[in-house]
Order: C-alpha cells, then sequence, then structure tokens
C-alpha cells in the first residue's frame, strides 16, 4: 500500500473501434486543479502536470538519461519534441476538420504555441525527466509487462520509455512503437487517462470523463484521435474554465462539457487528501454545487468490519444510481461513482465512520484481480485501512494497516506511512496460506504462519493450535490493543468483500 501513482503502458492489444465520447481526466489533475473544496490545503509552487505550464504560456523544462550512449544527445532531444507536438498539431486538424474554428477560438492559441520545450542538465531544474532505458529496467521500475511509464509523485515527473530501436519483438508484433509509448506517456504528464480496459485504476470519476474505450492514443490507436482531442481540451478547460458547454470533436458524441464535467451527468466526488479529512462535492449539470468537509471519528466505536447498506434511498443521479442513502442507525451513507467502481463515505453525527473505494477488474490485470476494496476507518486515535482482494482463481486477500499517516505531498493520494500491519492470504479453499505481521516503525516482518503448515490439514483447515499459536506470536510482536479486533474480524470481511459489489 506505499504506493505512488504510476500509470503504465503494458503489453497487450484492444481492438480498435469507432467509440466516440471516451476519454477521461487523471484525479490528480482535477484535485490540483480544483483544490476539491478545500481552501485550506495550499497547492504546490510548482504544478506537477505540465499543462499548466503550457497554459500559462511557460516553459517546459525537461531533463533525460539515456542508457544508450550511440545515440546523440540531440537525437533524443528531437524525440522528446516528437512525443510533445502531435498532441497539439493533431487536436487543431481535429478543430479544422469539424469546421469548429470560431468555437474553440480561446484554445486555439494554446494549441498554435504548444509547449516550449528547453533541455536542462540538472533534474532538480527540470519539469520533467524522461529516462530511456532497456525494457528489463522499465519493468523493474514499472511493472511486469510494462513498455513505459509516467510516475507523478516524483519531484519532478518522471516518464520511463525504451531505448529507441531496442530489439523487444513482443512491442513489435503489436506495433507498439517508441513515438506511440512516447506519445501515450505524455498524455499522462499533460492530465488525460489510460482508457484500455486493463489499466482503469488511475481513471478520473465518471462526471470527468466517458467510458472506457479503443479508439484513443491513451489505449490502442497509434495516432491522436477525435477522443484524444476532446480529452485535452476538457483538461484545458478544466484548468483555465470555459465559458459555456460545448460538444466534443468525435461526430457521434452527444456529450456536453464544461469545465471538464458532463453537463449531462450529475454526482459526486469524494477527495482524500491529508488522511485527516473527507470532502464531498456535489455536482449538477456540469458544475459544483455543493462541497462539505468531514472529520474521521478516529475514536469509532463501531466494528471496522461494519457493511454499511442503504436502508433507505434519498437520492438517485440522472443515471438511475443511488446517489445518497440512509443507514439502519441514521447513518449517511453517499455514492460516487468512478470509471473503475464505486467509492463510498458513511457520515454520523458529522463525522466520517468509514471511506471504501470498490474497484473491478473485469479483465485481467495483476494476476487476474477480480476486485478489490479499500476502507479507511478510524480505531483507537488513529486512521486505520483494510484491503481486500479476490483473484478471478478464488485465492484471496486481506491486509489491515494501522497508524496511517500521510507524506509531505497532501495530493499524493496513494502516498501514506504505516506504522504496522497484519495481511492474511487464503488458498481457493479458503485455507489460511500466509498470516504476516510487519511492524513497520523498526522495518520487521515477521511470518508467524510458517510455509510447512500452509497445506490444509484434514477437513480443509490450518490446524486451529498451530493458528492460535501463530496469532498469539503476532499480539507480541504488535503491541498494540487494536490487534485482537482485527485478526477476530478479518476472515469474516474477507467472506463477505463480494457483497460489497453488488
Amino acid at each position: 500500500m506505499r504506493s505512488v501513482l504510476i500509470l503504465t503502458l503494458a503489453l497487450g492489444l484492444g481492438a480498435l473501434g469507432a467509440h466516440a465520447g471516451e476519454w477521461a481526466l487523471l484525479p490528480e489533475l482535477v484535485d490540483e486543479t480544483t483544490q476539491t473544496g478545500q481552501p485550506e490545503i495550499k497547492a504546490p509552487a510548482e504544478k506537477k502536470f505540465l499543462l499548466h505550464r503550457i497554459i500559462a504560456g511557460q516553459p517546459v523544462y525537461y531533463a533525460f538519461h539515456a542508457a544508450d550512449s550511440k545515440k546523440s544527445a540531440e537525437f533524443y532531444r528531437s524525440q522528446i519534441v516528437d512525443f510533445f507536438t502531435p498532441w497539439f498539431e493533431e487536436t487543431i486538424a481535429q478543430i479544422n476538420k469539424s469546421k469548429r474554428e470560431a468555437e474553440f477560438a480561446d484554445v486555439l492559441p494554446i494549441l498554435k504555441r504548444g509547449a516550449d520545450l528547453r533541455a536542462v542538465e540538472e533534474d532538480q531544474k527540470a519539469n520533467v525527466v524522461f529516462h530511456f532505458d532497456s525494457l528489463e529496467q522499465i519493468e523493474e521500475v514499472c511493472g511486469e509487462g510494462a513498455l513505459g511509464c509516467f510516475i507523478s509523485n516524483t519531484s519532478p515527473v518522471s516518464i520511463y520509455l525504451p531505448i529507441p530501436f531496442a530489439r523487444w519483438p513482443f512491442a513489435r508484433a503489436l506495433k507498439k512503437t517508441p513515438a506511440y509509448i512516447g506519445i501515450h506517456e505524455v498524455g499522462h504528464a499533460l492530465g488525460l487517462a489510460d482508457q484500455s480496459k486493463v489499466s482503469r485504476s488511475g481513471n478520473s470519476d465518471v462526471i470527468f470523463g466517458e467510458q472506457t474505450g479503443e479508439d484513443s492514443i491513451m489505449n490502442s490507436s497509434l495516432y491522436i484521435t477525435c477522443d484524444d482531442a476532446t480529452g485535452l481540451i476538457n483538461a484545458i478547460d478544466l484548468i483555465k474554465g470555459s465559458a459555456a458547454p460545448r460538444k466534443g470533436l468525435c461526430a457521434k458524441d452527444p456529450h456536453l462539457y464544461r469545465n471538464g464535467t458532463d453537463v449531462s451527468k450529475s454526482g459526486n466526488r469524494l477527495a482524500f487528501h491529508d488522511y485527516q479529512k473527507v470532502t464531498l462535492e456535489t455536482y449538477e449539470n456540469g458544475g459544483r454545487v455543493c462541497s462539505k468537509t468531514y472529520a474521521f471519528d478516529f475514536y469509532n466505536p463501531a466494528s471496522p468490519f461494519v457493511q454499511y447498506r442503504p436502508q433507505t434511498v434519498l437520492k438517485k443521479d440522472n443515471q438511475g444510481r443511488t446517489a445518497q442513502a440512509a443507514g439502519a442507525d441514521g447513518e449517511e451513507i453517499y455514492y460516487a461513482y468512478l470509471l473503475d467502481g464505486r467509492a463510498e463515505l458513511v457520515v454520523k453525527d458529522g463525522k466520517v465512520k468509514q471511506l471504501s473505494k470498490n474497484l473491478y477488474f473485469p479483465a485481467a490485470r495483476y494476476a487476474a484481480v477480480k476486485y478489490e476494496r479499500v476502507t479507511f476507518f478510524g480505531l483507537d486515535g488513529e486512521l486505520n485501512a483494510l484491503i481486500g482482494t479476490q483473484y478471478a482463481d478464488k485465492v484471496s486477500e486481506v491486509q489491515w494497516v494501522g497508524g496511517i499517516e500521510a507524506k509531505a505531498d497532501p495530493l499524493g493520494l496513494d502516498s501514506f506511512t504505516y506504522k504496522e500491519s497484519l495481511l492474511r492470504s487464503f488458498d481457493h479453499t479458503g485455507s489460511i496460506t500466509q498470516h504476516i505481521y510487519e511492524d513497520n516503525t523498526a522495518g520487521k516482518e515477521t511470518p508467524v504462519v510458517p510455509d510447512s503448515i500452509s497445506a490444509p490439514s484434514k477437513g480443509g483447515a490450518v490446524s486451529k493450535t498451530k493458528l492460535k499459536n501463530s496469532v498469539s506470536e503476532a499480539r507480541k510482536e504488535a503491541q498494540s490493543s487494536a490487534l485482537d479486533k482485527q485478526v477476530r474480524g478479518m476472515d469474516k470481511w474477507l467472506r463477505h468483500l463480494p457483497k460489497f459489489f453488488e
């Protein structure tokens, strides 16, 4: 869970299609631009997404490192220019093709100016650093099967790309050229999200984009499409503001967009920045109409394994989905829908009881994950989290993380430190295969169920005596009053995980 926003272009090929209105903005761009209704959170002096500088007419300073010394520095500088140029030239071409120059007169000067790229020698003087490396090194940094990636929480941001003309036959077979990969990753640096069905977890809320599509360079298209141009213009509109709604550039796109939001949709956004408060934002007709911030109830007497079910549906969005409900004991439950799942906020007496995010994985990704649920809650004065994961082969795991604290960057949504964690893994029969406690304050990890007793005993279960001893060892290691509650509830919570996705 000590993760960063890494947006990866992996080996894989989706079917091309002529779908319209399919693009998405990265949630970090939305949060960085709007400050998510939290004026007390000061925006960083240097915005991480490069589009802010481009819109303001400021230079984009870049540095690069190349593992291949056979190519000149000028060669790599030329490559980097070629990664930016198509975004602006092809978006202009899409506007011209639709004969809508007058309608987009406010963004055309920005597009015609493009990115003023200036090379610097030192990384700390750059806004973005490019790393040209071997495919093996890229997989080590970006993940197995990756051809490149954009990493957002480095300072400056980083883009990893394969060495041009390197021998990587799998990528060539899929026609994923170095130029395509560079344009794709620069798209992330500008603020656009992946559109492939196996890479949706970096995508924004549905009000800031449409459903997953194939006709995009952010997925499988080898060229900038009308969807990509629509996404870039909406990112520009979000940053600079747009006076009136306007349609996307795809001929069959029926939607109207204003400030990056879909005017035809309404719904909630949940912003979770500093691991102390949650901001609930309500959007209608493409604009934010309400924003309220709640603090966590850090002394929550309720079990963290409670599954809050709506007792009464109070409000639905214009797509017929539940947007607000009341719980059995008077809890306020709010739902925000994402391109890859759903977020839930449970509030009672003006404080947060739970903040959860459900992630769906309809296609194979990360060892065939089927779905995942992350739940944050307060307990004994500290923020805790539960992470439950189910895989397509019925293998599953649940992890409790305690003593969560935000890192220095308040916009690093998935970046936090923690004091301790407890992980349980289960095989396809439901038998425990791992029971690991980690004391992160001391950097100590203790597997308290040895591999020798991983296999189920007669009756299809791990020996209760051995399991009891292992839990006892975990308690001694943890020195935590909260651990007893976690151990008693983790198995039951995981077994009920599928119901959270109904």
